[in-house]
C-alpha cells in the first residue's frame, strides 16, 4: 500500500470515528449505532458454518466487519469519554 493510500485510509476512518462520536452524543442515534455495533458482531471460529475451513470471500467479509465494529466501538467511547 502507497503511503498517499495509507494516508487517506486512516483520515477516513477518523473522521467516520469523530462522525460516530457526534451522532452518539444524541441518545436517539446512540440507540441506533449500537443495533447497528450488534448487526456487525463477527462470528467466531467460523461458528456460521462448522467444519468448513473459511474461504477468502468469508476472510474478507471478516476484515470488514472487524473494521465497522472497531470504528463503530472507538466512536462511542468517544461519545461516552467526552462531556456535555
Amino acid at each position: 500500500m502507497t503511503d498517499i493510500l495509507e494516508a487517506r485510509i486512516l483520515a477516513h476512518r477518523r473522521l467516520l470515528i469523530s462522525l460516530v462520536a457526534m451522532l452518539a452524543g444524541d441518545p436517539n442515534y446512540r440507540t441506533r449505532i449500537e443495533a447497528l455495533l450488534d448487526e456487525s458482531e463477527i462470528p467466531m471460529d467460523q461458528e456460521e458454518d462448522p467444519g468448513i475451513v473459511p474461504g477468502e470471500a468469508f476472510a474478507e467479509q471478516s476484515r470488514s466487519a472487524e473494521e465497522i465494529t472497531a470504528i463503530l466501538r472507538q466512536g462511542l467511547a468517544r461519545a461516552s469519554a467526552s462531556p456535555r
